[in-house]
């Protein structure tokens, strides 16, 4: 399937579809669940000190959309049937 260019564009599917399109792989609830995590972060990791002006603006900008992105992608989440299979943490080589 290529990708969709227009946002408006509207794919109907029956209840039965959707049920199927919701039970998502483990590995793609993961996916989803760590770029909620990058953005909370990244939100966190904010700093206005010293900025002024355009710089500030766009900083500000920015912060708000990764607040956006962080709450969009929980909504999809909560929307989703958990997969019964767990992906468990791996560790990473600086652990």
């Amino acid at each position: 399937m290529r990708p969709i260019t227009n946002r408006f564009t509207t794919i109907h599917m029956d209840s039965h579809e959707e049920e199927i399109a919701k039970a998502v792989s483990p590995y793609f609830y993961a996916f989803l669940q760590n770029k909620i995590a990058a953005y909370a972060t990244a939100i966190l990791e904010v700093s206005y000190d010293g900025l002024t002006g355009d710089k500030l603006q766009e900083v500000v900008l920015n912060h708000e959309k990764l607040k956006a992105q962080v709450i969009v992608l929980e909504e999809l989440m909560t929307e989703l049937t958990p997969p019964t299979e767990v992906v468990t943490e791996t560790p990473t080589s600086d652990s």
